[in-house]
This record gives structure tokens, sequence and C-alpha cells, in this order.
């Protein structure tokens, strides 16, 4: 979205002064007014960063929430991220009339960045508990919490499923949600894989692939448990409906320690030489899409009327432990701001090697570059840990325990989204183990992310290769890591949730306004934009919405309903594309 704003003065009794600017400014996602800002008042850089940043997109006053006694800026418990900080934002969104306005939370700095969720895991059922995968690491984001609301304040450790995110564009074509008592029974199944009750697991499995018959992921589950029971014919009829459903992941396939008995095999050497062949096929996933708070997501990543809701949320900075500095935090937000709309002339680099770290989300990185190409991106696939002498970093993707970017005599583009695939990369305490996502950040990228514990290398629980694409579609940073991330309860995302390099900027105008103009009565607003098909325009004053119309229409404000005085008008076109930039 873009939108024409500026500031107005007002004159006496029911007059108003009224002041609108022709510039344009990007707003998707929501945008200014649909974004609130949370900061630490008892801390300087977190009331300096938050400032900065509230000029630098325009945000409305009444979007910015100070918290007071805030406990710790580290890791917090998960009762205290409720009553302390999740609760009291929510209750202040409500209290201010932004409830179902607000589409996205950006911390400041000085606030925890990770919560422990061992309470919840401890008071949850029993049943619930016992379903759990050991995989799910009990410690959670600020931001992805956030993005979790709803579980978080109802105390759901469904928060820990790794499918959880609905919004996540899903690879093409879509299979049927398997139902819950399924889930409950592959679950079961893969707790007694887990345990190496192998031959229990398998017979557990077995009805599973037949009632889930599309799932690579329970084939393939279910194919190691029959190898390592020593039934090297079921296993194998297993991987091949795996590879037949999806299943690419050749490097893991040819490693996986639970195979190991196949490999003498020549059908198993065949399959793996029939899944490298196919490494370059590509794929689809569901479109891009632009996100609301104030929308449901059904479990096939629609828009429903009942569903889950989320909003979106990032850090603005980290500057404690392995954080940025001050200046490095603001200097990175003026940057990302001023990149919206720019369309950079530079290239993704997607970079691949042998590690796990990369190996883990290789299977849609032919698919991502492809897509980007038909926008007319540039993108790169190369071996190695990081771009080396490239001068256009627009993106990149890596896989790696440690690297010294300055190093490799690259430069990151402003608004470009760099990330890695680390265990600790979110571990932001001093001696925290591995490179830590600000080492990105202080480079120049306008967002990264990493785990803020031990993930264990699971694709679910990091951005996939399309996050680029989302992105190069116009999407804001915000709406790109959280359409790319199943379980993104876990994921610290650092950087300006609103920056949109590729958005399509329009040219907006509120004819009938008249810059410090003094008005009465009921102020007339003739919206007009140019350089992109418009489907609305909203209006806002003070940040509140006041009212919408269609290209060709009008906006009526009553000024009568505003008090004497300065206030602030925005005019906001909405593209009529998916994306809605």
């Amino acid at each position: 979205m873009s939108s024409a704003s500026a500031r107005r003065a007002v004159a006496i009794l029911a007059f108003c002064v009224v002041a609108v600017g022709a510039s344009p400014r990007l707003a998707a996602a929501g945008g200014p007014e649909a974004t609130v800002v949370v900061v630490n008042r008892d801390s300087w850089v977190s009331l300096a960063i938050a400032n900065a940043y509230v000029r630098l997109r325009s945000i409305p006053a009444r979007n910015v929430v100070e918290l007071a006694d805030v406990p710790g800026y580290e890791v917090v418990g998960c009762d205290a991220f409720r009553t302390a900080l999740l609760a009291p934002v929510l209750a202040a969104i409500a209290e201010r009339g932004l409830a179902g306005r607000v589409d996205c939370i950006a911390w400041s700095a000085d606030l925890p960045y990770a919560v422990d969720l061992q309470g919840d895991v401890a008071a949850a059922a029993p049943e619930r508990r016992a379903r759990l995968s050991p995989y799910a690491t009990a410690t959670g984001s600020i931001n992805g919490m956030t993005w979790l609301h709803e579980l978080t304040q109802a105390r759901d450790i469904g928060y820990l499923a790794f499918d959880v995110n609905r919004y996540m564009r899903r690879r093409l074509p879509l299979t049927d949600p398997p139902t819950e008592a399924d889930v409950a029974s592959y679950e079961a199944g893969m707790k007694l894989y887990e345990a190496k009750r192998y031959a229990e697991a398998m017979a557990a499995l077995v009805p599973v692939a037949k009632r889930i018959p599309t799932s690579n992921e329970v084939h393939y589950n279910l194919a190691c448990c029959q190898a390592l029971c020593g039934d090297a014919d079921a296993a194998m009829a297993s991987l091949e409906r795996s590879v037949a459903c999806g299943w690419s992941d050749t490097v893991h396939t040819r490693a996986d320690p639970d195979l190991e008995s196949l490999r003498p095999l020549r059908t198993f050497a065949d399959l793996l030489a029939r899944m490298e062949a196919k490494r370059g096929a590509t794929f689809a996933v569901q479109l891009t899409t632009a996100f609301h708070g104030v929308d449901r997501w059904d479990a096939e990543g629609a828009r429903a009327k009942t569903g889950a809701r989320y909003v979106l949320s990032t850090m603005l900075a980290m500057t404690s432990g392995r954080g940025t500095s001050y200046r490095q935090a603001v200097e990175g937000l003026r940057a990302s701001a001023a990149a919206d709309g720019t369309r950079p002339a530079g290239t993704i680099y997607f970079m691949l090697n042998d590690d796990v770290r990369s190996t883990t989300r290789e299977f849609a990185v032919a698919s991502a570059a492809a897509a980007l190409a038909e926008l007319g991106v540039k993108a790169e696939i190369i071996r190695g840990v990081l771009p080396e002498r490239k001068a256009d970093v627009a993106g990149a993707m890596i896989g790696s325990a440690g690297f010294d970017w300055s190093a490799s005599g690259s430069t990151i583009l402003p608004g470009a989204i760099v990330e890695h695939l680390t265990s600790l990369g979110g571990v932001m305490v001093q001696d925290g183990g591995q490179t830590p996502l600000s080492t990105l950040l202080a480079a120049g990228a306008a967002g990264a992310s990493g785990t803020v514990t031990e993930p264990y290398a699971l694709q679910a629980k990091f951005p996939l290769a399309f996050i680029h694409v989302h992105y190069a579609r116009g999407c804001t940073l915000a709406e790109a890591f959280y359409q790319s991330v199943h379980a993104p309860y876990q994921l610290l995302i650092v950087g300006d949730p609103l920056c949109a390099p590729w958005a399509r900027q329009p040219t907006v105008e509120a004819i009938g306004v008249v810059a410090g103009a003094t008005v009465s009565g009921v102020l007339s607003i003739a919206p007009r934009s140019s350089g992109v098909a418009v489907a609305r325009f909203e209006a806002y004053v003070d940040g509140v919405a006041a009212g919408i119309a269609k290209p060709g229409g009008r906006i009526a404000i009553d000024t009568s309903a505003l008090a004497d005085g300065w206030h602030e008008v925005a005019v906001v076109a909405i593209a009529d594309d998916a994306v809605e930039s």
C-alpha cells in the first residue's frame, strides 16, 4: 500500500486544521496504521530505536505501547511473557480501538527475545505431553509466540507443532489434511520410533500410511522402521511411495543411518539415481498472499470464517548480548525504509554445501530460483558457504554453523533478507556459540533470523527458499517470513517488518485537501493514484480508520467529531492484486 499523508493544525471551536501531503508512503501488510510498536520505557536504547522507527515509518502515536518493569531482556518465563508483555500489548490494542485493525506487532530492543515454555509443557495434560516430539524443544522466540498469540494466551502447547502455521504457503498440489486421529496415531508411532522400539513403530505406522497415502514423510519414516526391522522389500516399497509423493532429499536419504541395510541393494542405488536425476525438477507453492490480522486461516492455508488467527511480528533490533550497536540498528532501519519500492537490481544467492544445515533446505532451492527468474529477479545457486566477492547481494540463504561475512568481500544491498540455518543463530547471550543473526544485520541485511535454542535440523523451523519469492512478489519482510515457515514458534526474526523492496508503489493524491488549511463540517477527499491498479482507498485520521472508497469515489470525514487542534490524515491506496501492496 502507498499513501499520501501529512500533518495539520486546527483552529478553534469545531474547526480542525488539516494538512495532507502528496508524497507516497508504502503501507503493505497494513502499513504504519496497522503496526504497533512496543517499547521498554525503562531502557534508553529501546526508546531511542522505537522513536527512530516511528519517525521513519510514520507510525501513529496511538500505535506505540510502552511497557514498564519488563522482566529482563533475554529469556523470560511463559507466564511472565503473557502477563507482563503480550497481554498488556493486546489490552492496549483493544482499549485504543485498534482491535481487528492491527497486522503487525514490532518489539523494540531491550525486551526479552526468548520465552521459556517449560511451564506450559508441564501444565499440559499427560496425553498432550506424551505426543510431543523430543525435537519440539520448549523455548520460543518473542515474535514467534506473538505470531501464535491465540495459542500462547490459551497456554495451548499446540504452538509447538511442526505444521502449526496455516499462513505458510504449502507445496502444490495440496493433499487432504489428515484427521486429528491420524495425526495422533502418527505421533504415537514416531514416539516409538524415537524410543528405538522399531517393530512397534512399524506396526503403528503401517495403518497410518494407508490412511494418509499422499504423505511422503509418513512413507519415508515407515521405510526407516522397516529397514531397521530387516524387511528390505517393504522398506524399498515405502521409499518408492515416498519419492512418488514428493520426497526429494537425495543427500539425506543416501546418508541416513536408519537405511544402512538398504545400501547394498541395486534397487536402492537405482532409486537414488532417479532421485538425483530429478533434483532439478521444480514445484510450486500456494499463491503468495497479503496478510491481515483480522483474517482466519483453515488447515489448507485459505482464509476462512473459523480457524487460526495470527499477527505478524519481529524485533526491530537486538542490541544486548551478541546484538548490534544502537547506531547499527538505527542505520539499518533507515536503510530498510529507504529501500521500499526500489526493486533492487541485485542477485539472490542460494548457498549449498554438504553440511546438514544446507542440505535440509536444498530441496526447494531450484524451484525458488526458477520462480524468481519468472519474476525477472536474478538468482544464483552456488556451492560454498558464502557468496564470495559479490557486490549485489539482494538476498541470501546460508547453511553453516560459522562464517565471517567481512572476509567474503560481498556487499549486502539495502532491503535484503539474508538468513542462515544453524542451531544457535538466535541465541543472543554472550558466548552463545556459532554465528549469530546479528552478524548479517551488521553487514547490512534488512532482516535476519535464527532459532533461540537447539532446534535440530528440521526444515519446518526455518524459512523455505521461497521466502525470497514472496519478497520479490512485493510482500513485506514480515509477510515473506511467515509465508515460509511451518513452525515459527522458535525462530527469532529481527529487522524492519514493513520493508518491501519489490512492492509496486503507486503515486497517491488526496484531491480536495490543501496542506495547512482550516476546515469545518465535512471534509471531502477525492483520492487518486497512478502507476498501479488500485482496488480501494482507505483514509485514516490520527491512525484511526475514517473511511473507504473505490477508485473514482470520495471519502467524507466529519470534522465536527474531531477535537480542535492538529491532526494527521493518511490516504492509503491498496493495489488490486493478491499481495495488496
